[in-house]
């Protein structure tokens, strides 16, 4: 039910939080306390819950249409750049993937459009 989802993201959001509280204390040697856990723990959850909202309220893709993400990540110092992208279909279904690595350090710009031909070429092929 919603409510079980509710309760088990709220409950996972405490254990990380807990968690990270223990690896603070371990490695840095400084600490939380219960009160401020449970605030930043309740605080990742309802950003999470919150962006699920968001999800829900964005605009059906058209019958016939597909949707495309596409994403781009630079590694200056070693000169690379990668993309990633991702079809579906009109009603939500997994179409096709693909990363791509480029040995070129480019523009944000560029590297979205390198991204933006490879969905492309993906979507032509896969189609």
């Amino acid at each position: 039910s919603k409510e079980d989802r509710d309760i088990a993201g709220r409950a996972a959001a405490l254990i990380w939080y807990i968690w990270q509280n223990r690896n603070a204390k371990v490695w840095s040697n400084t600490q939380s306390s219960p009160e401020q856990v449970g605030n930043h723990a309740f605080q990742l959850w309802k950003n999470w819950f919150d962006s699920l909202q968001i999800r829900k309220q964005t605009n059906q893709t058209r019958d016939g249409w597909i949707k495309i993400n596409v994403d781009a990540g630079f590694f200056e110092h070693q000169g690379i750049t990668t993309t990633t992208c991702c079809v579906r279909k009109s009603n939500g279904e997994f179409h096709a993937a693909q990363t791509g690595k480029y040995n070129s350090s480019v523009s944000i710009l560029e590297g979205e459009g390198m991204a933006m031909l490879d969905v492309v070429e993906l979507a032509i092929l896969k189609l």
